[in-house]
């Protein structure tokens, strides 16, 4: 299953992205970082791609492989593994974008991970299977997942401009990949708010 091969891909580009923070080379460790800055300025290419698969550390590392592991395996299930690898990559897409926009002029932002991707996968999967329940870290409460993809998203725009030092507008842009694919797969969004609606 190409869900594995990418944990597979993260797993060794996070690796060489801790190894490369230890060595002390700023110029190595720019590799596996997405600086808006330097790329409006022609620079930072490297970057744009890697940093979608590197990791600050391996708690952000085994949080977002564990998403991918078990969201990933419902979207490739359901659309096939060309459909999956597109929804994974555009979703990357959509994050680098809309940071770049919001970043562009902040020569000390600078960010990692693969969480625009994951973003994109995770919502989709909540639109082809609205009838689901999610799980999240530390809230051993089952959360339907029309309520989860609505709240995500609007956290995910709220906290935007928040310093907690997480990259909330990557994963708007993720998230909103996974909405018009979800949309698309599923023919519509008829059973994913007939699902919202029951629940209120």
């Amino acid at each position: 299953m190409f869900t594995y091969l990418l944990i597979f891909i993260n797993a060794i580009i996070s690796y060489k992205a801790y190894t490369a923070s230890q060595s002390g080379s700023y110029q190595e460790m720019d590799k596996y970082l997405y600086r808006p800055y330097q790329l409006s300025r022609g620079g930072n290419i490297p970057g744009v791609i890697l940093s979608n698969f590197s990791h600050a550390d391996f708690f952000h590392f085994l949080f977002n492989m564990m998403t991918l592991f078990y969201f990933g395996r419902v979207v490739e299930y359901s659309a096939g593994f060309i459909t999956f690898l597109s929804i994974y990559f555009l979703s990357g897409v959509g994050a680098t974008l809309i940071s770049y926009f919001r970043k562009k002029d902040d020569p000390y932002y600078q960010a990692l991970g693969a969480s625009g991707c994951i973003s994109g996968i995770l919502v989709t999967a909540a639109i082809l299977y609205p009838q689901m329940s999610l799980y999240m870290m530390f809230i051993p409460i089952p959360i339907p997942a029309p309520i989860f993809a609505v709240l995500y998203i609007l956290f995910s725009t709220l906290l935007m401009n928040s310093d907690s030092g997480i990259a909330h507008d990557a994963h708007l842009g993720g998230a909103l990949v996974g909405l018009i694919a979800g949309g698309i797969l599923a023919g519509g969004y008829g059973a994913f708010f007939s699902q919202l609606f029951k629940l209120f």
